[in-house]
């Protein structure tokens, strides 16, 4: 187990870039030291990520538009459907029969069983 043992031969302050390279950028020299170097680096290297997710996204979306396009053509034939052979039949509809018919139009409580003696259907 390693620790930390505190020195006093560290340099106070920023420590002063020991690199420093001439660049030329768009026709104009500039000077940069390591620092400068190392963050267009970092920026490069981040906005190349950022391409290829982009590239990576863009594939996929063409790649499920290209699959929905032929998901979507796999059951279109040339040949007109098959048509059927023979015609429907027709059956006849079997309902239940009407036994009898209890009350007549002359008993209206039978029909209204709520209704009150005074009200008569007429005809």
């Amino acid at each position: 187990m390693s620790k930390y043992i505190p020195t006093d031969n560290k340099p106070k302050g920023q420590v002063k870039p020991k690199l420093k390279v001439k660049v030329k950028f768009n026709e104009e020299e500039r000077t940069l030291n390591e620092y400068d170097a190392f963050q267009m680096i970092s920026e490069l290297k981040q906005s190349d990520s950022q391409q290829n997710k982009i590239i990576q996204d863009l594939t996929e979306a063409v790649t499920g538009i290209m699959d929905a396009m032929s998901a979507a053509t796999s059951d279109v034939s040339i040949s007109p459907p098959a048509q059927q052979s023979t015609a429907p039949v027709q059956t006849k509809l079997k309902l239940p029969k009407l036994n009898k018919v209890t009350s007549t139009l002359d008993a209206p409580k039978d029909i209204y069983p709520n209704a009150s003696d005074n009200v008569k259907l007429e005809s």
